[in-house]
């Protein structure tokens, strides 16, 4: 409740209202109503021998039966409630500023409109990004990040057009679409084209930590290998599918299917969860199995048809940094978008930072301060060093 004092949090809020209950959403009359059938298709055999053994035991006169009293109240909610509710709740939420008033962009491919989130596909084809507003400007990224910047504002590389927009999709992309008009936001349409033919050669491993060093906070301990991680980076300038890639030997970790990693965004494996969020504040994106040798061992990638994409071996010695062996830094690439092998010792460098640098750059950045206030006051910030 004290959330929805925040603005972000409403608008996220609203965002996933309108994802869940238009189109295919699972609070549209027809996903409701093929959860309420599958629901009743288990209990009717059952309401048989229910209604025999208890029809009558609360009234005196004709008893309770499924055909005479079940079939009608279960019929009064598939044609009476379930087709209704969606625009009830709608509404509701549209009065308490819960719902976008502006209708998002839509996505059509061809003459069809395209109401899933993952399209798949093989071969090019041609998609158009319509405003369905009498008013209003269509901005859509095709690299992962949200048109809307925090606060209202619009993202920087964020596209824009005032007429409908033609693109071809040759590659694996993420399209993230949103109308602004008059100051107003639309939802966020989200749609995944996956390419099944995908291109991994831009797919790296940017950081490793193999061997961190156990952690002391007052009484507790964390066990150095419960923190143990390691990153993969999306160099290119398109989207790829990670969708059933394995990583095996040293650590093993199936990637979730139609999983796609936009251009320059990072993708983090963690030994434990819980412990990497206690720690860094972020959650990982996926858990691995087992554990990282402190002695260095061998790292395999596959694709989906167990086609190698990278192996190699780490080292804990000699030219390999020595540092990132139980000394809390990492191995990081030594260049941020790096070429060559993995399994070369000049592929690394040590981490800026102890303890790594997960899901960004091996570099020491300066947070920005914020934009100025109405009195043009700015925070300043220490120096991270």
């Amino acid at each position: 409740f004290k959330l929805s004092a925040n603005p972000e949090y409403r608008t996220r809020f609203a965002d996933r209202a309108w994802k869940h209950f238009s189109d295919n959403g699972v609070f549209s009359p027809d996903s409701a109503l093929k959860r309420l059938n599958k629901r009743i298709n288990e209990l009717d055999p059952a309401v048989v021998a229910e209604s025999a053994r208890w029809g009558d035991s609360k009234r005196t006169g004709t008893p309770y039966t499924r055909i005479t009293n079940w079939i009608p109240e279960i019929n009064k909610i598939r044609n009476n409630f379930i087709p209704l509710r969606t625009n009830i709740v709608i509404s509701q939420l549209k009065q308490a500023g819960l719902y976008p008033m502006i209708e998002a962009p839509v996505i059509k491919s061809q003459a069809n409109i395209l109401n899933e989130t993952d399209i798949v596909f093989t071969s090019q084809f041609s998609i158009i990004i319509e405003n369905p507003n009498s008013s209003g400007t269509v901005y859509y990224t095709l690299n992962g990040t949200d048109p809307r910047k925090t606060g209202g504002g619009i993202n920087t590389g964020t596209l824009f057009s005032l007429k409908d927009i033609n693109l071809k999709i040759s590659a694996s992309a993420q399209i993230k679409a949103r109308v602004l008009s008059n100051g107003q936001w639309s939802a966020l349409r989200q749609v995944n084209f996956i390419n099944q033919n995908e291109d991994y050669s831009k797919l790296r491993i940017t950081e490793l930590h193999y061997h961190p060093p156990d952690y002391i906070s007052g009484s507790d301990t964390t066990e150095g290998q419960d923190l143990e991680f390691l990153e993969f980076k999306n160099t290119g300038n398109n989207s790829i599918n990670l969708g059933g890639l394995v990583v095996d030997s040293a650590v093993h970790y199936t990637f979730p299917e139609k999983r796609l990693l936009p251009p320059k965004q990072f993708y983090v494996i963690a030994s434990k969860p819980k412990k990497f969020f206690n720690y860094y504040g972020m959650l990982p994106s996926g858990n691995f199995q087992g554990n990282f040798s402190n002695s260095g061992e061998e790292i395999l990638l596959s694709d989906p048809d167990g086609a190698e994409i990278m192996d190699f071996v780490y080292d804990d010695s000699s030219p390999w940094p020595s540092e990132a062996d139980g000394e809390g830094f990492s191995l990081s690439s030594a260049e941020i978008n790096p070429s060559g092998s993995p399994g070369d010792y000049s592929y690394w460098t040590l981490s800026v930072i102890k303890d790594g640098t997960p899901f960004a750059d091996n570099v020491l950045s300066v947070e920005e301060p914020p934009d100025s206030g109405d009195n043009g006051s700015l925070i300043a910030y220490p120096n991270p060093t």
